[in-house]
Order: structure tokens, then C-alpha cells, then sequence
């Protein structure tokens, strides 16, 4: 094994380009894959969510107690939760009060709190509105903190316990779905551990030869025509498929971005999807804003009178939403209040 794969640089001091990238891609097929393009959304679903939860298990760090990880933890994920829902519902209050909609205020506001305060990203038990995207960072705090409890027992220990979640998350989730994406979150760890155990041994990667990469992609092209996958409900057709599939998805994207970024005459568009990467946290809480606040029906109607090609409208709803993100996060940086919501106590 070469030095370099045996080196273990400290990754929560010195950003890795490429995984930013990855990052970035990540975050910009998650604004695609809520645009309901059918046959697009099917190849997003199957590795967009896994790549998240792999990327952060990679950050999965021992040197603190579990009590300070865990409140570590909460200041990163479910501090800009809570206020991404009470944008959400404020947003949600105004609009009624602009269109004039007075009588239906009190009901908005009680449903959207209803919905913050259960956390579903998809499904909508006992008719509770779901919340939306950001069900991801109720998930990312239940599964770090179980990979951060196991992740000192030994392998064949630690890879049971997973697994078993995962399958207690499973299958209770067909019979209750439980509040704050807990279900989720036990699913998902399966994913986070893979993070954890890879930079056990490797934090660079490196290509493996061109049959092996191909075979892999095969892999992944299989598990994405014949398995399909829903991480915000626990939908897993074919579970040994869905895994493998958002593995070899994962490796292939980390992969291809760690050559990208490698490449001088490459580097303005690795520079700028690692910049969506680094802030994907405050673009997907405003991409959730946006998802709920936004009239885009009335948009697509408007945009449909005027007779302009269906392919242009999605392609303009598109760059209005990455436009909206990066304002969004330019914001974001030059608010001290808002800094300490989404970069924590050190701004």
C-alpha cells in the first residue's frame, strides 16, 4: 500500500477539493430530482441521498466524547432545522396575509408547525404535512450518533448492530412511521458507517484500472433499471441491490471529481462545485423554503399561456432555482446572526 493511501490528513481542518465536489453535485441533483422528472428522479434517487450520508461518515470523529459529539451534532444539523422551519412557517403566514387568505393563517401556522415538529420527509401519517427536504438532517443526526456510539467495537460487532437497525427500520417503518425520520436515520447508518470504515484505511482515492470502473458503473446502471429507491420513506425495492448500487455510484462520483479536480485547465468548474459542495447545508434549507413558499404552479401555467416549450420552462425553473441558492448563500455569509445558525459558535 503506498504511503499516500496510508496517510490520514485532518479532514475537518483542511477541506478535500474533491469531495466538495462530490458535494456539489450532490446538492444540485437534489434541487433536480424534486423537479419530478420521472425518468431523471429514478437515476438521481438511486445514490444523490446515499452520497450524503457516505460523505459525512467520513467526518465521523472519536476525539470528543459522545455527549460533546452529540451536542456538536445538534448545533450542526438540528439547529438550521429548526430555523429553516420557522422561515417555513412565518413564510407561510405572510403569504396568507399578502393574498389576502386571513381566514386560513391560523390553519397554515398549525400545520406547518405540526409538520416541523414531526419531521417526515415524504410520507404524511395521520395526515400531518410532510416537512420535505431537510427530513435529511433529523436522519444525519440519528445515524451519526449511532455510528459514533459503535463505531470502537470491533467490525463484525459494529457491521451487526447496523444491519440490524437498518432491518428494525425497515420493517417497522411499513407498519408506523415514527416522528423526526428516526426510521430514516436507522437505515441511513448503514450508509455512514461505509463512510466511517473507508477512512479507516483510505482518505484519498484512487482509480482502479478502466475494466474495473466500467464494471462497477454496470453495477450501478443495474441497480438503477431494476431496483429503486426512496431514502425519505424507507422505500427499497431490492435492498442488497439498492446498497450496492449507491456504493459503486458513490465511488464512481468521488472517482471522477478527485480526476476533475487534478486537471489545471478543469479548475473554474471544480472550484465552482465545490463551492456548491462546501455550502450545501444552507442551499438545501433554502432550497426547502423555496420547495414549499414558491408558487411554481402558478409559474408553469404562466410560463405554458405564454406557449413556451416544456423543456425551457423546466430548464428556466432550473437556473431561477440554482440562482436563488447562490444569492441565498452570498447572504448567508455577510449575516452574523444567520453565520452562527449554519457555521456554529466560532462565527
Amino acid at each position: 500500500m503506498s504511503e499516500e493511501l496510508k496517510s490520514k490528513p485532518k479532514m475537518s481542518e483542511n477541506r478535500i477539493i474533491y469531495i466538495d465536489m462530490a458535494k456539489g453535485i450532490g446538492i444540485i441533483f437534489v434541487i433536480i430530482g424534486h423537479m419530478d422528472l420521472i425518468l431523471i428522479k429514478k437515476i438521481i434517487y438511486s445514490f444523490h441521498m446515499p452520497l450524503f450520508f457516505i460523505l459525512s461518515g467520513m467526518f465521523i470523529s472519536t476525539k470528543y466524547t459522545l455527549s460533546t459529539y452529540v451536542k456538536r451534532k445538534f448545533s450542526q444539523l438540528i439547529t438550521p432545522y429548526i430555523f429553516t422551519c420557522c422561515c417555513v412557517c412565518i413564510g407561510a403566514v405572510l403569504l396568507d396575509l399578502i393574498s389576502g387568505k386571513l381566514s386560513s393563517v391560523g390553519l397554515d401556522l398549525r400545520k406547518w408547525i405540526f409538520s416541523s415538529m414531526y419531521g417526515s420527509g415524504n410520507l404524511e401519517p395521520w395526515g400531518i404535512r410532510r416537512i420535505g427536504a431537510i427530513w435529511f438532517l433529523l436522519a444525519l443526526f440519528f445515524a451519526s450518533f449511532i455510528v459514533r456510539a459503535i463505531c470502537k467495537q470491533r467490525y463484525a460487532i459494529a457491521i451487526t448492530f447496523v444491519a440490524g437497525l437498518f432491518g428494525l427500520g425497515y420493517l417497522t417503518s411499513s407498519v408506523i412511521w415514527l416522528p423526526l425520520s428516526i426510521q430514516a436515520g436507522m437505515c441511513a447508518s448503514i450508509f455512514v458507517y461505509a463512510g466511517y470504515l473507508f477512512t479507516q484505511k483510505y482518505v484519498t482515492c484512487q482509480p482502479l484500472p478502466w475494466y474495473m470502473n466500467l464494471f462497477i458503473f454496470i453495477i450501478w446502471c443495474t441497480a438503477t433499471i431494476f431496483s429503486d429507491m426512496n431514502m425519505a420513506r424507507n422505500y427499497y425495492s431490492n435492498i442488497p441491490l439498492n446498497i450496492l448500487g449507491a456504493f459503486c455510484a458513490t465511488y464512481l462520483i468521488l472517482i471522477s471529481c478527485k480526476v476533475v479536480s487534478e486537471k489545471e485547465e478543469l479548475r473554474v468548474p471544480s472550484r465552482i462545485l465545490a463551492f456548491y459542495g462546501r455550502y450545501s447545508l444552507i442551499i438545501l434549507c433554502c432550497h426547502l423554503i423555496e420547495l414549499n413558499l414558491f408558487p411554481w404552479s402558478s409559474f408553469d401555467n404562466f410560463m405554458l399561456k405564454l406557449n413556451i416549450d416544456k423543456q425551457l420552462v423546466i430548464f428556466s425553473k432550473l437556473i431561477l432555482k440554482i440562482s436563488y441558492v447562490t444569492v441565498s448563500v452570498f447572504l448567508v455569509k455577510r449575516m452574523n446572526f444567520l453565520k452562527r445558525i449554519f457555521f456554529g459558535k466560532k462565527y
